[in-house]
């Protein structure tokens, strides 16, 4: 018998994943791959589309996930590899992930004396 969620999150797309990757590639199971490669929060805060070149293109309108989701590309390649076959998506592309956070100018000081 399996023991705890951890062996079952194993186990899972071990089983899931082949059947994934002999569907035909719609929108759909890439959308699919990328939930299950990146997780809830992240797929949530992002949308994907593959391009006929094999680039995924991934948006989101929040920068800090943005950046989150660059940072972590390559890892986010190799997850994806299981569920879509190897070499479907080439590269992983963030194009708002060079964006800069909006900072609050610091107060300016104190004048001497004041």
């Amino acid at each position: 018998m399996l023991g705890g969620m951890d062996t079952f999150r194993q186990v899972l797309p071990k089983m899931l994943a082949p059947a994934v990757r002999q569907a035909p590639l719609t929108p759909e199971k890439v959308s699919f791959a990328w939930r299950a490669a990146a997780g809830t929060a992240i797929a949530r805060a992002t949308t994907v589309a593959l391009g006929d070149d094999g680039v995924l293109t991934v948006t989101s309108h929040d920068a800090q996930w943005a950046r989150e989701v660059h940072r972590l590309r390559h890892d986010l390649l190799r997850g994806l590899e299981p569920w879509l076959g190897a070499g479907v998506v080439t590269r992983i592309e963030v194009p708002n992930a060079q964006a800069r956070r909006t900072r609050r100018p610091k107060p300016a000081a104190p004048a001497p004396g004041n």
